[in-house]
């Protein structure tokens, strides 16, 4: 029977497969995305598959194309009216059979978004209504998401480059390049799972603090903490951490920092010492050589920068492992919840 970490380590065989697959699919893509770029471009899925979403959101928002990002559930009961036959729906789901998508699906008007599908499965309900079905390339997933995830934020992230650049060429080379360093930093994460696991082990809260395209990261590992060791921890933005949540400060509490540089690094920098000063353990992940007397950092090799959020979720995928190991858990096995959510 396979095991979670089997299905971490399984993400460089995962991201090989959507390399080889989408170099061979590009020129056909532009024919079905068609030459008018649409008005707006919504990604919607639940869970993991609504945080994979958000580098692609931030890497067309850079590039001044308006997308957004909104949770299937949300959008079926309260912002449905949003919807137009002049943009496209971009539908995350690993299984493309959770209930609120199917319920979505159902209720779209005769003059619906343009339907464009990411998933495992494209013998699904999704991808069976999709006007385009994006797979993931990753195989039976059977725990918490990480090697769909991981694939998620590829394929989502391709579309939005050969929506605004017209090639997902640039991407794909540097998926190509990075997949070593990949490769490697799931065994150095491996290798260091007991000592990230210590920094949050004897932690009351756990905050996971990211901004940008990194706030992926810090939704997905918050995520994480609740599927793989059940245990709580909460995902947010460094500004919105400041706003209120500090005040955690005066209990137990470790945060992990996602900080990849650019131009909110110097925030970062002065969060972590602001959190360190007041007794907090901190994990800071990032490629930035500089580091703070009481933080642990774990050092992300370069990459392409739009893959960093690939790069960030590592370390997490692993601590989130140890600390449900220590506690006698199976890792990633969901007890309660489910893989695939058919009930509201």
């Amino acid at each position: 029977m396979k095991t979670l970490l089997e299905e971490i380590f399984e993400q460089p065989e995962v991201l090989h497969r959507c390399l080889d697959y989408y170099r061979s699919l590009e020129s056909w893509l532009h024919h079905p995305l068609g030459r008018k770029l649409p008005a707006t471009i919504t990604f919607t899925g639940m869970g993991a598959s609504l945080y994979a979403s958000l580098p692609a959101v931030y890497y067309l928002n850079a590039r001044g194309f308006p997308a957004r990002y909104l949770e299937t559930a949300e959008l079926l009961y309260y912002q449905i009216s949003l919807l137009s036959a002049r943009e496209w729906l971009v539908v995350i789901s690993q299984s493309g059979e959770t209930v609120e998508l199917r319920r979505l699906l159902a209720r779209l008007r005769r003059h619906r978004p343009r339907l464009a599908a990411i998933t495992n499965n494209p013998q699904s309900t999704l991808g069976r209504q999709a006007d385009l079905v994006l797979p993931l390339q990753a195989g039976e997933q059977a725990f918490a998401s990480t090697k769909t995830y991981t694939a998620s934020v590829v394929v989502a992230l391709l579309l939005a480059a050969l929506w605004s650049e017209g090639t997902m060429r640039p991407l794909l080379d540097g998926l190509a390049r990075d997949l070593k360093a990949f490769q490697k930093l799931l065994a150095e994460a491996y290798q260091q799972a007991g000592v990230l696991a210590n920094v949050v082990s004897q932690a009351n809260y756990v905050a996971l603090l990211g901004r940008g395209p990194s706030l992926a990261s810090a939704q997905e590992g918050a995520l994480l903490f609740k599927e793989v060791c059940a245990r709580p921890a909460e995902g947010m933005t460094g500004a919105e951490f400041r706003h209120g949540p500090l005040e955690l400060l005066a209990q137990p509490l470790a945060a992990v920092l996602f900080a990849p540089g650019g131009p909110v690094h110097r925030m970062d920098s002065t969060l972590r010492r602001d959190l360190v000063r007041h007794g907090a353990r901190v994990l800071w992940i990032s490629p930035s050589r500089e580091c703070t007397p009481g933080a642990c950092t774990f050092r992300l090799p370069p990459c392409f920068p739009a893959l960093t959020p690939l790069f960030e979720i590592v370390p997490v995928q692993f601590l989130t492992w140890e600390l449900a190991r220590r506690a006698g858990r199976e890792p990633g096995r969901l007890r309660i919840a489910s893989t695939v959510t058919l009930r509201e």
